[in-house]
């Protein structure tokens, strides 16, 4: 993109919210797809922000939580762990 007004950069996560211009009024959209992105991302426990600079771009970066799950009861790691192979 063409990078986003400073004054709109507060609000490009609200439900609905399109920058008016020329160069965007010729892009179809609704308004949603930074709203569900921000919802998806913070349900999972994730943060989402934009740096961005008009006329240059923006770019989106987003966080999500790693969590590590031990599967079955063997020590973490270890291959078929719980599932009764070596019987």
């Amino acid at each position: 993109g063409v990078g986003i007004p400073e004054n709109h950069l507060p609000h490009i996560f609200e439900k609905f919210h399109r920058v008016d211009n020329r160069a965007t009024r010729e892009v179809y959209g609704t308004g949603l797809g930074l709203y569900v992105s921000k919802s998806i991302v913070e349900a999972h426990g994730g943060n989402i922000w934009v740096e961005s600079e008009l006329g240059k771009g923006s770019t989106f970066h987003f966080t999500l939580p790693a969590v590590r799950h031990k599967i079955g009861g063997g020590p973490e790691g270890t291959a078929g762990a719980g599932r009764g192979e070596g019987r």
